[in-house]
């Protein structure tokens, strides 16, 4: 169970949710919901850090003085916090609140945290597989890193199939460089994913990172390939510390929560970009049924596209029927829909007993809107 309360934080007056494993913020363009979203991948990160180094955990001023320039500087957002802004964030291990230009971090004393990858997908993430060299640090390089790490897995033999495009991605040493590829099923094109569609540059970095990242990452040894030297040390010197007092059936177990990843945490930003509205159905469908593993990821996005939203009605009918469209279905308990206006937010699901459905009136008014001034003309 997490909850999360922003309030002042740019476009964002005052929410306050429950997160759950699925979920989903539609709006117009700065509405505030990529705010919500970078804070709900922020808070995340920060927790993972703060619990994956119990050595660093009886002095916990570093994390406090890094809350608000690293979230600044990695997700872009300065001046979006202000003196009165808030930000609480609280999971079953941990406590996190900003407030008065100040943070302050509190460990709850129950079990034992569990591991995740936090992994947030960018708007601009066809510039970030282009030009990772040339940026600085921030989401866009970091999504450039993971994906960097996930495509060595894609080579021609291993090609990711992208069924609801009619393509297959894969990575190729080409003139002295590993370049990404896509071809079609039928043969009829090989090329650089740089000399695709804009469609093509927007879905692909998108499966390539929900594909591997749901399921690759987790297999055996794969994990431990993406380490850079940095984290490899800083691991080892975190299960030095815990060994340090001798080693246990507990101790052990302990370490593998804290060390070994667990699930993802996606964050995705608009993956409609560029979409004809099938393949935003169809990708949509391609996410969710990844994120429904036995790991069980979670998911949060951030949309303008009534497609999407209209696409949940027919997953949350699959799973009240037991029943998957494309291999996907999502719980109506596993799922938040909300409608981001004028820096609040509007719940979208029907709570009628017995009825799971997503209410999408309102995201037709301004379809609706045309036809009347049509008529009235």
């Amino acid at each position: 169970m997490i909850k999360l309360h922003i309030k002042n934080v740019g476009p964002v007056k005052e929410v306050s949710f429950e997160l759950k494993r699925f979920n989903f913020f539609i709006g117009r363009q700065s509405s505030g919901k990529s705010t919500i979203a970078k804070i709900v991948s922020y808070c995340t990160w920060m927790e993972k850090e703060v619990q994956t180094h119990p050595d660093r955990q009886d002095d916990l001023v570093q994390y406090k003085k890094m809350f608000l320039p690293q979230l600044e500087n990695f997700h872009s957002m300065h001046g979006y916090l202000r003196k009165d802004s808030v930000i609480e964030y609280e999971s079953d291990y941990t406590v996190i609140r900003y407030g008065e230009g100040m943070c302050n971090i509190t460990l709850k004393a129950k079990q034992t945290y569990e591991r995740v990858k936090v992994l947030y997908v960018p708007a601009e993430r066809a510039v970030a597989i282009r030009d990772m060299l040339q940026m600085k640090d921030n989401n866009i390089r970091s999504f450039a890193v993971d994906f960097d790490s996930a495509r060595s897995h894609y080579d021609y033999v291993n090609r990711l199939n992208l069924g609801h495009l009619g393509i297959k991605y894969y990575q190729k040493m080409e003139d002295g460089e590993l370049r990404n590829k896509v071809v079609d099923d039928g043969k009829e094109y090989d090329i650089r994913l740089d000399d695709g569609s804009s469609g093509l540059q927007s879905i692909v970095p998108v499966a390539v990172a929900v594909d591997f990242y749901s399921k690759i990452f987790y297999q055996d040894s794969v994990e431990g390939k993406t380490l850079s030297v940095a984290q490899e040390r800083d691991r080892r010197n975190v299960r030095n510390y815990l060994v340090k007092d001798g080693s246990s059936r507990a101790t052990e177990l302990r370490i593998g929560r804290l060390l070994e990843t667990h699930r993802t945490s996606f964050v995705i930003e608009e993956p409609e970009l560029n979409l004809y509205p099938t393949t935003q159905r169809d990708l949509l469908n391609f996410i969710v049924a990844c994120c429904n593993g036995r790991r069980k990821h979670t998911l949060t996005i951030t949309t303008h596209s009534p497609y999407i939203i209209n696409q949940l009605n027919l997953l949350l009918k699959a799973a009240d029927k037991k029943d998957k469209v494309d291999g996907a279905a999502i719980s109506f308990d596993e799922l938040n829909v909300y409608a981001i206006q004028n820096g609040e937010m509007r719940d979208l699901k029907v709570k009628n007993e017995g009825v799971h459905l997503i209410d999408t009136a309102r995201l037709s008014e301004d379809i609706t809107d045309i036809y009347e001034r049509y008529e009235a003309i």
